[in-house]
């Protein structure tokens, strides 16, 4: 029997508008992963992503690097670029040699070439021909468009490192601290990297001042 349920004013009650809408989306494809037992994936473990950076960076996957402003958060990103570019170790963790993109949203190009000639000089290396610079200092751009734009140029070099430095130029009018704002922020970088394949690597830094009492 297929009967039409509808209330007095001919309106779908709220249950069965909740089903066409998960039915819309499985047809879709916007199916859910199955709920899956502990003791199966156990059993049979998926391959973990290959190490970029040995202990700290996988293929496909994001880290944020945060603390406190005026620290020296850039530079150091800087110099796992060109670890991961020249395949040399980092401190004391291996990289894994591949092309790194690094999207400079707040350093003048001068400065940023002189920060780069300054690692590059302390490690020794010689060849940075897989470390491409995009530098955005003063151009605005919603961050949707921009990763648009990452995607696309991504896709073309087969980068297994994306830096983008510093994360809050991205937040035009939003607070970086807002769960709203954070939760934007990593469904963009997923889509670059579900896009790409890449790492990617932001940094952040913690609220000046104290919050709270």
């Amino acid at each position: 029997m297929n009967e039409n349920i509808n209330s007095a004013d001919g309106a779908q009650p709220e249950p069965l508008k909740l089903i066409e809408t998960a039915n819309a989306a499985n047809a879709g494809g916007a199916t859910l992963p199955e709920i899956e037992r502990a003791d199966e994936l156990l059993k049979n473990r998926a391959k973990k992503p290959s190490e970029i950076i040995e202990g700290m960076a996988h293929v496909s996957t994001k880290l944020v690097l945060a603390s406190g402003s005026k620290v020296g958060k850039t530079w150091i990103l800087i110099a796992w670029l060109i670890a991961v570019v020249t395949g040399t170790q980092i401190w004391k963790f291996k990289t894994k040699k591949g092309k790194g993109l690094l999207v400079n949203f707040e350093i003048r190009s001068e400065f940023m070439t002189d920060r780069i000639e300054i690692i590059q000089k302390h490690g020794n290396h010689a060849d940075l021909g897989n470390l491409h610079v995009w530098n955005l200092r003063g151009v605005t751009v919603d961050f949707e468009q921009l990763t648009e734009a990452i995607i696309e140029r991504a896709r073309a070099e087969n980068y297994s490192l994306i830096v983008l430095d510093p994360i809050y130029k991205t937040m035009v009018g939003r607070s970086e601290n807002s769960a709203s704002t954070v939760g934007i922020l990593c469904k963009q970088i997923d889509r670059i990297i579900e896009a790409t394949g890449a790492a990617v690597i932001f940094a952040h830094h913690y609220t000046k001042g104290v919050n709270g009492g």
